[in-house]
């Protein structure tokens, strides 16, 4: 895990607003494209972050789909089958 800026804290998890669902790093998440046709993205929890106001920035990694690769998906990709990527953002 990366280390902590001066002046902010890791946190051990963060509970969504309007929801009683709390995320903590390594959880894997879904979240919801702007596009309702499009499948949800889906991500991993690799860090959480507070600043000295209390703003959260969640850093996450990326899944892929094999139709989002290079060489798309195959026969023998499993029909819900995902890469874990080393694309972060926060």
């Amino acid at each position: 895990m990366a280390k902590t800026k001066p002046g902010k804290k890791d946190l051990d998890s963060y509970t969504i607003k309007g929801t009683n669902k709390a995320v903590r790093p390594g959880d894997c998440v879904l979240m919801r494209p702007s596009d309702s046709d499009k499948p949800p993205y889906v991500a991993r929890v690799e860090n959480i972050e507070a600043d000295h106001r209390n703003k959260v920035k969640v850093r996450v990694r990326w899944y892929y789909q094999p139709e989002e690769s290079i060489g798309g998906r195959r026969q023998f990709h499993g029909a819900k089958e995902l890469f874990l990527s080393d694309h972060h953002d926060v």
